[in-house]
């Protein structure tokens, strides 16, 4: 496995010097990283790997990749600057707008939506928080179970910044600082807020979105009520019918975890639909925010607030929540 990822990395060098367009860049990270059979086998089988292996094989699939971004934005900047010494050379057109003056505005539908996510959890007794959006790997990874090595930080692929910072890849990050804050041994907090993945841009993937994360520690946070909420969740948000499978998963953070599917008439009947992942507080999780796994434990839960969206509403293309089209934004009038 290690000789084809070494393949690999001759081949993707050797594509990115000859692509001429951003479009080809697209396909050839989706070909070298995104959707890569030899990547995907690694992530499988990563669970089963000796502690050796998994120090091995993470610190060669984050080599690799950070080789392929190295070379991937050298092809960009080349690339972008031969469109502007084109676009040079030919003549500027110069073209207005005209403004309907009697056009009226209206909630964003992602908007509606957080409100009335805001809405059901501070009715059920949660307390709504904040954190970093400019992290520090040390919260977006480290004290969240996801190493230096770890698989899950390729998989989370993020903007690093010139400080050392990254642009958070999850909502997640508030766990730690939640578990750190509390004083006694019963809290429960969410957030709503904005997530960011080096990812290419298609109708079901963004290279931002926002995601809602839900931490609940207690003597009763256990899966049952875990179960329950997530219950009553999904029936505020998709109708009274709506039906929740729980099935086996992996997160770092998180022991036992589960991915949670749902089903209903609203959703087109008889299909099973991916929604989330949830599961109990990883006991290492707990230890690194300086609490005691014996006496402090409870349940977490994330969830997409545009893959939430996009199945309430039927909408097929993310990238319309991000892209001023005013037709879209026009149709989704009044659904508040």
């Amino acid at each position: 496995m290690i000789k084809e990822i070494l393949k690999l990395q001759e081949q993707f060098q050797k594509d990115l010097d000859n692509s001429k367009s951003f479009d080809e860049l697209k396909l050839l990270k989706s070909k070298y990283i995104n959707k890569n059979e030899v990547l995907i086998e690694i992530n499988k089988g990563f669970r089963n790997f000796s502690p050796e292996e998994k120090k091995q094989y993470g610190k060669i699939v984050s080599d690799y990749k950070n080789l392929f971004n190295t070379k991937f934005n050298e092809a960009r900047s080349r690339i972008d600057y031969e469109l502007v010494n084109n676009s040079l050379k030919q003549n500027i057109v110069d073209s207005s707008i005209t403004v309907d003056t009697n056009s009226k505005g209206f909630s964003h539908p992602l908007n509606v939506l957080k409100k009335e996510i805001f809405n059901f959890f501070s009715k059920h007794g949660y307390v709504m928080v904040d954190s970093p959006i400019v992290e520090t790997e040390e919260y977006n990874f480290d004290k969240l179970n996801i190493g230096k090595n770890h698989p899950a930080r390729v998989m989370q692929d993020t903007f690093y910044l010139s400080d050392g910072k990254v642009l958070r890849t999850h909502a997640t990050n508030s766990t730690s600082r939640v578990l750190e804050k509390m004083t006694g041994d019963n809290t429960k907090a969410f957030t709503i807020g904005k997530v960011f993945r080096n990812d290419d841009d298609d109708p079901t993937h963004y290279h931002q979105f926002n995601q809602i994360d839900i931490i609940d520690i207690g003597e009763d946070a256990n899966l049952g009520k875990m179960k329950y909420v997530l219950e009553e969740f999904m029936k505020h948000i998709f109708g009274n019918d709506v039906e929740l499978n729980f099935r086996p998963s992996y997160f770092p953070f998180t022991e036992p975890s589960l991915e949670v599917d749902i089903r209903s008439k609203e959703l087109g009947g008889n299909g099973w639909i991916e929604v989330l992942g949830c599961g109990l507080i990883n006991e290492n999780v707990i230890k690194m925010s300086g609490k005691n796994p014996n006496k402090v434990f409870g349940f977490a839960i994330g969830v997409g607030l545009e893959r939430l969206a996009m199945l309430k509403w039927g909408i097929k293309d993310i990238r319309h929540f991000y892209d001023t089209n005013l037709e879209f934004l026009n149709i989704m009038d009044g659904i508040n």
